[in-house]
């Protein structure tokens, strides 16, 4: 993972089911190596996946040797490093690792949307110039999250907005410590419960957009969707 891009993430057991395919690299141990392996089992405190075999026969791997797994699923590509378990298992053929802390997302597919309809705090933005002077007006609102991304929003609010507008969004509300985000009005959306506005971010820091993305995350696994 070094020189790449990462998102660090409390680890989700429904993220590894029975069968997740891994591919596992032994970092200790006279094994050391790398092989695939499918999640046969998992608890609250151990993954069990199929052991290596040389010749035929499975690997006894020794207790706290190192381990890092990848796997592919609907989200993303994750890797995990976590330590062979000393839990005694019966079955031979089956290797017992703890579970891991945290896994890293190190491929995400796009960036997901989340159902919110969440209060949040808006504020219009809009610049006048007169002469060499130029003022920026700000207009307090109160409105509500459809959704959220990494890459924009869409939101509700009292009033009108037009295409192209500029806005400041407030999400600590639902994400501890984010910064403000600037964006535009890129679409305006119309049906029988009112008037909704996509939002599509224009200034944002890194470090809030990986919050989003990991909020983002989370959430889905939560309720096993992905809109």
């Amino acid at each position: 993972m070094k020189n790449m891009k990462v998102e660090k993430i409390k680890f989700l057991d429904s993220l590894i089911n029975i069968g997740t395919e891994l591919d596992i690299t032994i970092k200790t141990s006279k094994f050391r190596g790398k092989y695939k392996a499918k999640v046969e089992n998992a608890d609250e405190n151990f993954i069990y996946i199929e052991a290596p075999f040389i010749n035929g026969e499975p690997v006894l791997i020794p207790h706290g040797s190192q381990v890092e797994g990848t796997f592919v699923n609907k989200y993303g590509k994750f890797v995990f490093k976590t330590t062979v378990s000393n839990k005694k298992n019966e079955i031979r053929r089956i290797l017992v690792i703890n579970i891991p802390k945290y896994l890293y997302l190190i491929q995400q597919r796009n960036y997901f949307r989340v159902e919110l309809k969440e209060r949040i705090d808006i504020k219009i933005l809009t610049v006048s110039k007169k002469d060499a002077d130029i003022k920026l007006h700000i207009q307090p609102k109160k409105g509500k999250l459809i959704d959220l991304s990494a890459g924009g929003a869409k939101i509700e609010l009292e009033g009108n907005l037009n295409i192209n507008q500029i806005i400041e969004l407030a999400l600590n509300y639902i994400i501890t410590d984010i910064n403000p985000v600037i964006g535009k009005v890129v679409k305006i959306y119309e049906d029988k419960n009112g008037v909704s506005y996509g939002i599509q971010f224009l200034s944002i820091m890194e470090k809030d957009r990986d919050k989003i993305v990991k909020f983002g995350l989370q959430e889905q696994i939560k309720f096993g969707k992905l809109l």
